[in-house]
């Protein structure tokens, strides 16, 4: 008896915190153009992900919608990450609620990740009767596709194209920088392809034959395809605007990964052979083309050294 009130003792005085990120330090795997990811930087630090771990009981509830709410303090958006959370009772439930509650009265949505459909946290809030009052906050599987929804949020707050708009090809990093002729002769060599919802481009194993360069709608990278596509791992989404396929085209490789519209989707397509073409007809061209890709290759990099360094502050 003395040892259980002793771990109960120290459970109630144990913060459910197990860490705390901006959405400078931690992104989702969706890919931005470099003019889009820019805005993104300028505004993530309005997103908070919290990271859970340990029981939500009543021991532990009250103290932690006090501290999640320092924590939004700020905050455009605020994800809660369940993933670790180990139950929750009716005491932790009604403290999501009143901190669901708080948020919006200061303008502040509140995201739930680590939570499946159907699975035993959804259940658990359901059946203490949480977020009654107005509307739920979303749930999802795991943090990653909270933080995309929030960065949408973020870059739409900023006044960035939607994902239904669709890119003209002069619009494309693919085509910065050329000349009106050369722009004709790019035209001439590429196809304009429309992608239905759930459409794939390619499969995992494929050669690396050509390049796109996606106009509107989002493709997502996937492994582990095996008949049901919801249940493959993702491992990138890509925003209009962004050029992928790239490099398996230029060393000849295979493709690592399946290439699947998540919606109605258009890409513009180069392949190998077109490209050996313009290298061939117009080297002037060719040279622009591979700089642009050399450009966006080291825009990535950059994207991706920023990351790092919000990350180790």
């Amino acid at each position: 008896i003395v040892l259980s009130v002793a771990l109960f003792v120290v459970a109630m005085n144990r913060s459910l915190i197990h860490a705390v990120a901006t959405g400078e330090a931690r992104t989702s795997r969706r890919l931005y153009p470099p003019e889009i990811a820019e805005r993104l930087r300028e505004g993530a630090a309005a997103i908070r992900v919290v990271d859970l771990a340990g029981a939500v009981f009543f021991g532990t509830a009250e103290r932690l919608r006090r501290e999640v709410e320092a924590h939004a303090r700020g905050a455009r958006c605020v994800i809660l990450d369940l993933h670790r959370v180990t139950t929750i009772d009716a005491s932790g439930a009604m403290a999501l609620d009143a901190l669901a509650h708080h948020l919006r009265q200061h303008d502040v949505r509140l995201l739930l990740a680590g939570i499946a459909a159907g699975g035993r946290h959804a259940r658990a809030l359901a059946a203490y009767g949480a977020f009654a009052r107005g509307e739920a906050p979303p749930y999802f599987p795991d943090a990653d596709r909270a933080l995309e929804l929030a960065e949408g949020e973020v870059l739409a707050a900023a006044g960035a194209p939607a994902s239904d708009s669709e890119w003209p090809l002069d619009a494309l990093p693919l085509a910065r920088d050329l000349t009106p002729v050369q722009l004709a002769a790019l035209r001439d060599r590429v196809e304009r392809r429309e992608l239905a919802a759930g459409a794939v481009l390619f499969r995992e194993g494929e050669p690396g034959d050509r390049l796109y360069a996606l106009a509107r709608g989002s493709v997502s990278m996937l492994t582990h395809v095996r008949g049901d596509v919801s249940a493959a791992r993702r491992l990138a989404s890509f925003a209009p605007g962004v050029i992928f396929g790239e490099a398996a085209m230029l060393d000849g490789g295979g493709r690592t990964a399946t290439g699947v519209a998540d919606t109605a989707s258009v890409v513009y397509v180069l392949t190998r052979a077109a490209l050996d073409e313009v290298r061939r007809d117009d080297p002037a061209l060719a040279s622009q083309l591979l700089l642009n890709l050399a450009r966006e290759a080291s825009a990535r990099l950059r994207s991706a050294a920023a990351t790092i360094r919000a990350t180790d502050h």
